[in-house]
């Protein structure tokens, strides 16, 4: 998605660099066999003199139960206070 310059979220990730503020960013991947297929959500969080700090903010399972799922009650409350998608957001 991010290789296209037509596409429009190719523009979105050049603002956020530019701008430059927090972004993330969901990268699909599997095993050498295409299979096991996961999600890893990355938070890229801008610096002072130009440096970006990148941390892993979650990880799920495609195609099969996530082991994570016993910590619902963790995921839940962090987005009944920070909102779908924000609970990664610290203060930069």
């Amino acid at each position: 998605m991010f290789r296209d310059p037509e596409e429009p979220a190719f523009a979105a990730a050049c603002e956020a660099v530019e701008e430059p503020r927090r972004v993330a960013v969901d990268v699909l991947y599997g095993d050498h066999e295409l299979g096991q297929r996961s999600i890893t959500r990355f938070a890229l969080t801008p610096r002072e003199g130009g440096v970006w700090f990148t941390s892993v903010a979650r990880h799920w399972n495609v195609d099969r139960p996530d082991p994570a799922s016993r910590h619902t009650s963790v995921t839940v409350a962090a987005t009944e206070r920070f909102g779908p998608g924000q609970a990664f957001r610290g203060a930069p």
